[in-house]
């Protein structure tokens, strides 16, 4: 026998919920992207940061901006990162008990990005 033919609400609830399945995918795909500028521009913050220092350094260039330790990176890719990177390197900072929150907001989506953003609020 066939397909049964669909009334059209039903016909147009499907209709939405491909086109919410495909926005849904879209979404995805620009938080991806954005996260990789955010992490390109971070970079570019850092590498800066350091031109700044060593034309300071040869005399081309006053500044008082203090340039971050290039042994650590630019910027953490996930909240626990970010608390192990405030641990390991911010000697006022204290990390409690808190790793196991971080890791579930790295589950989300945004997480990479939120890591980001800790990683520069606790930095400044």
């Amino acid at each position: 026998m066939g397909t049964p033919h669909l009334d059209p609400c039903q016909s147009d609830l499907v209709q939405v919920g491909e086109q919410r399945d495909q926005l849904q995918k879209e979404l995805e795909l620009a938080m991806l992207e954005a996260d990789l500028a955010a992490t390109d521009a971070d970079e570019a913050r850092a590498r800066v940061r350091c031109l700044e220092q060593r034309l300071a350094a040869s005399g081309d260039y006053l500044a008082g901006i203090p340039i971050p330790d290039t042994e650590r990176p630019a910027s953490a890719s996930s909240c626990v990162q970010a608390l192990e990177l405030a641990e390991a390197h911010l000697d006022l900072v204290v990390i409690g008990d808190t790793l196991d929150a971080a890791d579930e907001l790295d589950q989300h989506l945004k997480g990479a990005m939120w890591g980001r953003r800790a990683c520069q609020a606790l930095r400044t």
